[in-house]
C-alpha cells in the first residue's frame, strides 16, 4: 500500500467548496438553515441520470448536516494556465447546479457557520426543536446530521467516549453595550432537572464566553479545500512540510467566522471552536492528550534542512506501529508521523471494515487518518489505482462568500505549490511556531493586527537562486545580489531563519523600511509571479490571472476587507443592531439576503 515508486509527472489538482442551504423568509423577516440535503441529492441523482450537459462535470455530495452539501470537479484539473483560468467558473457551474434543485426563497450559500444556528428561536426549515432528554446537544435538533450512517455515528461515538456532551466556549466580542461580566444562557432544558451526571451534568457555562453545546458546531461549519498530485513520494512529503508553515497566513487571510449562536464572537476564524466541538477526550486525558483537530504536528521530509529542533519533542505516537513500519522498511520520520496518526482509536469503523480486512484494502487506514484532523493531510497512492499519485490536501481556508474569491485563494495555493516544488523552497519554521501562529490568526482582524512566525531567511535554495539571480541580473529576489555573494561568500542562510511578520509582508513583501544590510524577504506573491515568469506565461494570460493573485495582495494589504471583517461591519451598521453584541434575527435575514447576493455575482 505504501507505494513508495509511484511516478506521476502531470500536476493534477482540484478543489472542494462546502455550501450551506439557507431559507428567507420574507414575511416573517427571518433566515434559516433549510435541512434539505436528502431531497437535493436525490434530484441531482436522477438528473445526472438523465444528462450530458456541462454541469453533469461536477459531483455533489452529502457533508456532516443535513443543510450542507460540498462540490468538486467531476475530474481534476489540469496544471495549464487556460485550466487554471476556468476555475471560477467550473464553482459558478457547481452552485448553479445546486440552486437550480431549490425552490423559491431558498438559497444556496458558501458562509462559514450559519449566524443564528443554536439560538432560542426558529432556526431551521422544517422547524425543529432539540429534545430536553437528548445527549448530544440541548441546542440543535438531532434532524439538523445528515441521516448518512458515519456522520451521525462520529457524533455518537465522540459523546459517549468523552462521557459527556461537547461543550465550546468562544468568547465575545465587547461592544459599548455588551452586558460585562456577559453571561450566556444556558438552554432552558438543561435548568432545573435535578442531579446530573455525565450527559446530564450541568452547563459548565463560562463568563464573557458563548456558550455552544454539541458536535453540530464544528462539522456544521463549512470550508474549502485544495489537493494537489505532484510527481512521486519525495516531492509530496517535501510539499507537506512547506505547507505547514502557510497554514495560519492563510486562515487569517482567508477569515469568514465572526457570529456564533446570534453573537459577535471576539475571535474571526473557526479552527479552535471545531477542535472544541469535536474533542472526544476525557476530563483526565486533557492534561496529556491533544485534540484531534489541531494543526499539524509532524514535519516528514528526510531532507536535512528539517532540522530536529523543528520537530515537536513531545509528539503522541503508537510505539508498536512505529516499529512495525520501520521493520517494514519505513523511514523514522514517516513511520513517526503514521504512528502519531494511528495513536488514536479511529472515531468509525463499519463491521465490514473489521472482518474482511485485506493487507492492500486502504479502508482502515482511511479511518484513522479520517479521525485525525489537521490542517495539512498526507494522501498515499490508493492501492487499486494506477492513475493516482501522490497528494497533499490543504485545509484551512474559510469558504468564501464568492466564487472568485474561492478561486483566487485555490489559484494561489496551486501556484505557490508549484513554486515551491520548482524552486525548492524551505519554509520550514518549529512546530510549535505554527501552532502559536494559528491561535494569533484566530484573533479580530488578525490580518492587520497580528504577526506570524514566518520564515525570513534561508527560504532560497541553489535551484531558485541559480535560475533566478542570473536571470534577473544584479539583484534575486531572495535579497541578496549574485555578484556580491559570489564575491563575499554571503551564505543565503543566515540567523535567525524566522521571525514574526505581517501578513501583507509574507504575502506581498518586506519594503525599503526594514534594516540596510539584511536580506528581506520578497512575499510569496512575487515568488510566484517569478515561477510564471519562467513559465513561459502570456501577456494575455497574466491579464486574466492578475485580478486573482490581486485579491488575495490586497486582502493581505487590508485593502479589501476579510468576508469576517464585512460581515462584523455589516452588523455593525444594521438599524437594528444595539451595540450590545447580539446579531437579531432581522440583522441576520438582511445578512443573508446580501451574502445570497455576493454568491450570484
Amino acid at each position: 500500500m505504501w507505494r513508495i515508486d509511484r511516478e506521476y509527472s502531470a500536476p493534477l489538482w482540484g478543489d472542494e467548496v462546502e455550501y450551506t442551504l439557507v431559507h428567507l423568509n420574507s414575511e416573517a423577516a427571518r433566515s434559516t438553515v433549510l435541512l434539505d440535503q436528502t431531497r437535493i441529492l436525490k434530484k441531482w441523482t436522477d438528473y445526472m441520470a438523465g444528462t450530458e450537459s456541462d454541469l453533469s462535470r461536477s459531483v455533489i455530495q452529502p457533508e456532516w448536516a443535513s443543510y450542507m452539501l460540498e462540490s468538486m470537479p467531476d475530474q481534476p484539473y489540469r496544471g495549464n494556465l487556460d485550466a487554471l483560468l476556468a476555475v471560477e467558473g467550473d464553482m459558478k457551474r457547481r452552485r448553479n447546479l445546486i440552486q437550480q434543485f431549490l425552490l423559491q426563497d431558498q438559497h444556496v450559500v458558501s458562509i462559514s457557520i450559519f449566524p443564528c444556528l443554536g439560538i432560542s428561536d426558529q432556526f431551521t426549515t422544517p422547524h425543529f426543536v432539540p429534545s430536553p432528554t437528548t445527549a448530544h446537544s440541548r441546542m440543535l435538533p438531532r434532524e439538523i446530521c445528515s441521516p448518512i450512517t458515519r456522520y451521525s455515528l462520529l457524533e455518537q461515538n465522540i459523546c459517549a467516549r468523552r462521557v459527556d456532551r461537547a461543550e465550546t466556549h468562544v468568547p465575545i466580542y465587547r461592544d459599548a453595550k455588551t452586558p460585562w461580566p456577559f453571561q450566556d444562557s444556558p438552554p432552558c432544558s438543561t435548568i432545573d432537572q435535578g442531579p446530573r451526571r455525565g450527559d446530564d451534568a450541568s452547563p459548565q457555562v463560562q463568563d464573557n464566553c458563548i456558550y455552544l453545546d454539541g458536535v453540530g458546531f464544528g462539522p456544521g461549519s463549512c470550508c474549502v479545500q485544495a489537493t494537489f498530485q505532484v510527481e512521486n513520494e519525495s516531492a509530496a512529503r517535501w510539499l507537506y512540510d512547506q505547507l505547514i508553515p502557510l497554514g495560519p497566513v492563510i486562515l487569517a487571510l482567508t477569515a469568514a467566522t465572526p457570529v456564533y449562536k446570534g453573537y459577535l464572537a471576539d475571535s474571526d476564524v473557526r479552527w479552535n471552536w471545531i477542535s472544541a466541538s469535536l474533542d472526544d477526550r476525557t476530563a483526565q486525558e486533557k492534561a496529556s492528550l491533544p485534540p484531534r483537530f489541531s494543526s499539524n504536528m509532524t514535519y516528514i521530509s528526510e531532507d536535512k534542512r528539517c532540522k530536529e529542533e523543528y520537530i515537536c519533542s513531545k509528539l503522541l505516537v503508537n510505539d508498536d506501529v512505529k516499529e512495525q513500519l520501520l521493520r517494514g522498511g519505513m523511514d523514522q520520520r514517516l513511520a513517526t508521523h503514521f504512528a502519531h496518526i494511528m495513536s488514536r482509536d479511529p472515531v468509525y469503523l463499519s463491521q465490514t471494515d473489521i472482518s474482511d480486512v485485506n493487507v492492500g484494502d486502504a479502508n482502515i487506514l482511511d479511518a484513522f487518518q479520517s479521525g485525525v484532523w489537521q490542517h495539512v493531510r498526507l494522501k498515499m497512492p490508493p492501492p487499486d489505482s494506477s492513475d493516482i499519485g501522490w497528494r497533499v490536501e490543504f485545509r484551512p481556508m474559510e469558504v468564501q462568500p464568492r466564487d472568485s474569491e474561492n478561486a483566487a485563494f485555490v489559484i494561489f495555493m496551486f501556484l505557490l505549490s508549484r513554486a515551491i516544488i520548482a524552486f525548492d523552497l524551505d519554509f520550514y519554521i518549529p512546530i510549535d511556531k505554527v501552532t502559536e501562529s494559528m491561535d494569533a490568526a484566530h484573533k479580530r482582524h488578525a490580518v492587520l493586527s497580528e504577526r506570524l512566525w514566518f520564515r525570513k531567511e534561508g527560504w532560497s535554495s541553489e535551484r531558485f537562486c541559480s535560475t533566478m539571480c542570473f536571470r534577473q541580473g544584479q539583484t534575486c529576489l531572495c535579497g541578496t545580489s549574485a555578484i556580491a555573494r559570489r564575491d563575499s561568500g554571503i551564505s543565503v542562510s543566515q540567523d535567525p531563519e524566522y521571525a514574526l511578520m505581517s501578513v501583507d509582508k509574507i504575502i506581498n513583501g518586506e519594503g525599503e523600511s526594514e534594516p540596510v544590510g539584511r536580506a528581506k524577504f520578497p512575499g510569496l506573491i512575487p515568488i510566484i509571479l517569478a515561477y510564471l515568469e519562467l513559465s513561459g506565461i502570456s501577456q494575455n494570460q497574466m491579464i486574466r490571472l492578475s485580478p486573482y493573485l490581486d485579491l488575495v495582495s490586497k486582502r493581505a494589504s487590508t485593502q479589501l476587507p476579510t468576508p469576517a471583517h464585512w460581515i462584523r461591519s455589516f452588523v455593525k451598521r444594521h438599524p437594528k443592531y444595539q451595540r450590545d453584541s447580539v446579531v437579531h434575527q432581522e440583522i441576520c435575514y438582511d445578512l443573508m439576503k446580501e451574502i445570497v447576493h455576493l454568491g450570484s455575482d
